[in-house]
């Protein structure tokens, strides 16, 4: 089954790599009608979160920011399939950082820093990043359990200055020799699997828990962190705009990191809300 699964997941990709861009919004457009619609995806939930996490919005502006909910989701669904057959450089025009030099400062002085990154806009197309910092550029990403994919995926993201590694080695990774200076990429607002570890912050007026890695990893190894800022400028097109959020992170004290990036991402969220994923069950943990 597993195998099956593989091979029309190839079937797919090798299907959307021959889809131009036009035709490939006109069907985002019905499948956005079909999952919001017809089968009102996660509708409930996309809904009570936009009204707890935004009270003063009236129902007008709840259900249009809805309708862009869908609209964000689908476009990049269908564009992170169709990345799995484009090679980075036709990636790149597409997803353009606007001021590398704030990470470039760092490679001149042989440091390595964490970018920070969120799932705003478009993160699946940062396989294009690699062609434009002079970092090497590390993906951590949480493996897929069919192993066939994982490893098609984890195929289709190498390349010459970029490669992936799983969550759960990015200690290890970190403790190993490097030829230049790397640049680690980290999504952190998911919600975590286990409190354990969790920081909680008030964060869109809800208590939220975060996952702790960019707070942990940046003190213990004192590498600066960076925000990356995704902004859609129209369909198919984005840039990334870095900002600092610490430079001494080994300076701070426990979740301070975690706080600095709840509010950068806070900030970034209430000018676009419907740009977040709010498909994502993100407020199911409970302290």
């Amino acid at each position: 089954m597993a195998y099956l699964s593989y091979i029309f997941f190839r079937i797919l990709v090798f299907i959307f790599q021959l889809i131009p861009f036009w035709l490939l919004y006109r069907i985002s457009d019905g499948l956005r009608w079909v999952i919001g619609s017809v089968f009102k995806y996660r509708r409930g939930l996309i809904e009570q979160n936009l009204r707890l996490c935004f009270p003063e919005k009236n129902d007008a502006e709840i259900q249009k920011l809805i309708r862009g909910v869908y609209a964000n989701f689908c476009d990049i669904l269908l564009e992170g399939i169709k990345g799995m057959g484009m090679d980075e450089y036709d990636i790149a025009p597409r997803f353009k950082v606007v001021n590398p030099d704030v990470l470039n400062a760092y490679f001149e002085q042989e440091q390595d820093v964490i970018l920070c990154a969120s799932h705003y806009a478009n993160w699946e197309w940062g396989i294009s990043l690699g062609t434009q910092f002079r970092h090497y550029v590390k993906v951590t990403y949480k493996p897929i359990k069919n192993q066939y994919i994982n490893r098609y995926v984890e195929r289709s993201r190498a390349f010459d200055n970029l490669s992936t590694v799983p969550m759960k080695k990015t200690y290890d990774y970190l403790q190993s020799p490097a030829i230049k200076p790397r640049c680690l990429i980290l999504i952190a607002d998911q919600s975590p699997s286990s409190l354990r570890k969790a920081h909680w912050h008030t964060f869109l007026n809800r208590d939220t828990a975060f996952l702790s890695g960019i707070d942990t990893i940046g003190r213990q190894f004192d590498m600066p962190l960076i925000y990356a800022d995704v902004q859609r400028i129209k369909r198919g097109y984005y840039e990334i705009e870095l900002s600092l959020l610490h430079d001494t992170p080994a300076q701070t004290q426990v979740s301070d990191i975690t706080q600095l990036y709840a509010k950068k991402l806070e900030t970034i969220i209430r000018k676009k809300p419907e740009n977040w994923l709010w498909t994502h069950n993100r407020w199911k943990r409970k302290r």
